[in-house]
């Protein structure tokens, strides 16, 4: 696995990789070439504990913070402030990005193809966190992030 990612980070100026909700050796092995690695929450006690074990694991085997971003996802709308609030200062990180919960839109969805309207409010949610990941700072180089 590490070699086909070796090989494909060099085709490549820009890779995104999903590595699944737990850390294991396989994807471990990942984390030594990337950039940055982005953790997806949810605003759930479930999720929020898993992403403190992803992070604290991250933190014991040397993977400096700053290479981490925490993306809040199916956010409510309504206690949307107190969730990111909570959320920064429980890992002490800032949130890179938040998704809202959009169920009407992923209920008007085509279920052969899975596109959904930058208009929405989730498709807001998507093209500015792909903005942010493409051009942190508006130029410089593209970089790669798992």
């Amino acid at each position: 696995m590490e070699s086909l990612f070796r090989f494909i980070a060099r085709q490549y100026n820009w890779i995104l990789v999903d590595l699944g909700r737990h850390l294991n050796p396989a994807n471990w092995m990942l984390l030594q070439n990337i950039e940055e690695l982005i953790v997806i929450t949810a605003p759930d006690v479930l999720a929020l504990y898993q992403t403190r074990s992803v992070l604290q694991t991250l933190s014991s085997r040397g993977f400096d913070k700053t290479r981490v971003k925490i993306v809040l996802n199916r956010n409510q709308t309504s206690p949307a402030d107190f969730w990111v609030e909570s959320i920064e200062q429980m890992f002490e990180m800032s949130v890179f990005g938040v998704l809202p919960s959009d169920d009407a839109t992923f209920a008007r969805l085509s279920r052969e193809k899975y596109e959904f309207p930058a208009d929405s409010p989730f498709g807001r949610g998507m093209v500015k966190i792909a903005g942010r990941l493409v051009k942190p700072n508006g130029n410089g180089p593209l970089r790669r992030v798992a």
